[in-house]
């Protein structure tokens, strides 16, 4: 049964997002006006509305991938598909309002059926000339009414024309950069700077990472360079890395914009990526969540260790102050042992997160998790196109958390605690049996062995006093 669902949500994606890519192109390329873009927008907007309606109905005419295994969809997921589509939508609204709430003048897309006396009375007397130009008609057939509104030739004959059009003909700020840097399938983390200048005519690029920076001449340059640069860095097959390539771009027709695009959340396998590439993705995700809680550990062994070792010491120094040589004896055995078990224990605990790494829990346990993970309000929002691996990658860390919260101070205390007492334990047994060396080891500092011989003398005469009563009672 999950593995009907991933196949349905994969099928889905991969229609929504092919209409999006479509939107995407269609954005593309350095003619793409004002107008055009905001035809191409409000367009994909509509479209959303009918796509919305035919999801609800069960009609997927427009879904191919989803038409094709259509019986098998249950309804649970029609509402999520249907759900996340009217989300899209408005996600569009809302970063698009600038573009979609513009009013284009009809004159500017079809100047030569407008009528000159609605508009602007700057612009009657040209606009009666630009209708009876034959030569401006022809031009505006074979170009198109964006370029023509920009060209020198309608700049000189038509200045008010031009200008007022120049501000709907002018190309799209984002639509070229933006798409092509980032159509590219980033396998390493890509910040895209924009950064707009004010003279005209003006594109400068730069590419670079580490110490390498390579100076780009042309818009042509830009995919050509950020797949040399992910070569270079991760090889010409599947790896991901997480080395930073850095795109810097100054231009008249960009804003000032900074993007990051970032690899590692791929359910579906690019070019020669294997299949499995959602698996790998998964487990990815998880090893570098969990490879995040091994400093931590270690580092609470490390205080546990100096906890124990100062412990030790203390209740050692405390008991053999009067025999120097024991306390040192003692405390050399302390040091050595303690870091001996801090070793072991260490050792173990790196073990452990290796181990880790192989991604594995039962069936039930998994399940269990996983149910409870859905039911929790998420920050994704019901309908985020990452939210099912979010899920999965929050259940499987959560089993992996308890399953470290049990094992790691385990192999604390038996390494810290138990093993170091025992041997050390053992290690003073020894030395009483070294009988070569007790007297050494027994020597009392020349103060502490004046002060019992004071006390030993000055106990003589009370129990000779006490002697003494007994033989006259």
């Amino acid at each position: 049964m999950k593995a009907e669902i991933v196949k349905h949500d994969y099928a889905y994606l991969a229609d929504i997002f092919n209409k999006c890519n479509l939107l995407i192109m269609q954005l593309q390329g350095d003619n793409v006006s004002f107008i055009k873009a905001r035809n191409a927008v409000t367009s994909f907007i509509a479209k959303l509305d009918l796509f919305h309606r035919n999801i609800s109905r069960r009609e997927f005419y427009q879904f191919l991938s989803l038409n094709n295994i259509a019986e098998d969809v249950i309804d649970d997921q029609l509402l999520i598909y249907s759900a996340h589509v009217r989300v899209l939508q408005h996600d569009m609204k809302i970063r698009f309002a600038d573009l979609t709430e513009v009013e284009i003048p009809t004159w500017l897309t079809d100047p030569f059926i407008s009528c000159a006396e609605g508009m602007d009375i700057r612009l009657q007397v040209e606009m009666i000339g630009l209708q009876n130009d034959t030569a401006m008609k022809i031009r505006f057939s074979q170009m198109g009414e964006p370029l023509v509104w920009i060209q020198d030739a309608t700049r000189c004959c038509f200045p008010l024309l031009s200008e007022e059009a120049k501000r709907f003909a002018r190309p799209f700020p984002t639509s070229y950069l933006v798409e092509k840097g980032f159509r590219i399938v980033t396998r390493c983390p890509l910040e895209l700077k924009l950064k707009k200048v004010r003279k005209e005519n003006v594109w400068k690029g730069k590419i670079k990472y580490k110490d390498y920076v390579q100076i780009l001449k042309s818009t042509t340059e830009v995919e050509q360079e950020i797949n040399k640069t992910q070569n270079t860095i991760v090889g010409r097959r599947v790896g991901i890395s997480p080395e930073l390539i850095s795109l810097e771009i100054e231009s008249t027709n960009v804003p000032d914009l900074t993007l990051t695009d970032l690899p590692g959340i791929a359910r579906v396998a690019v070019g020669n990526q294997p299949v499995n590439i959602g698996d790998q993705t998964f487990e990815s995700l998880v090893r570098d969540n969990i490879v995040e809680l091994e400093e931590p550990a270690i580092n609470k062994l490390k205080v546990a260790t100096e906890l124990t070792r100062t412990a030790s010491i203390e209740i050692t120094e405390e008991h053999f102050k009067a025999f120097s040589n024991l306390f040192k004896f003692a405390k050399i055995k302390i040091e050595s042992i303690s870091h001996q078990q801090e070793s072991e224990a260490e050792k173990m605990l790196k073990a452990q997160f290796k181990i880790e790494n192989m991604v594995y829990s039962q069936d039930k346990i998994y399940s269990s998790n996983l149910s409870t993970t859905k039911n929790t309000p998420s920050i994704f929002g019901a309908n985020a196109t990452v939210q099912e691996m979010s899920h999965h990658v929050q259940t499987y860390y959560k089993i992996a958390s308890y399953r470290l919260a049990d094992q790691i101070p385990l192999v604390i205390c038996y390494h810290i605690l138990r093993e170091f007492a025992n041997k050390l334990q053992g290690e003073m047994l020894t030395l009483l049996q070294d009988r070569d060396r007790i007297d050494e080891y027994l020597f009392e500092d020349q103060d502490t062995k004046r002060k019992r011989e004071t006390l030993q003398s000055q106990m003589s005469r009370p129990i000779k006093a006490h002697k003494a009563l007994l033989e006259f009672a």
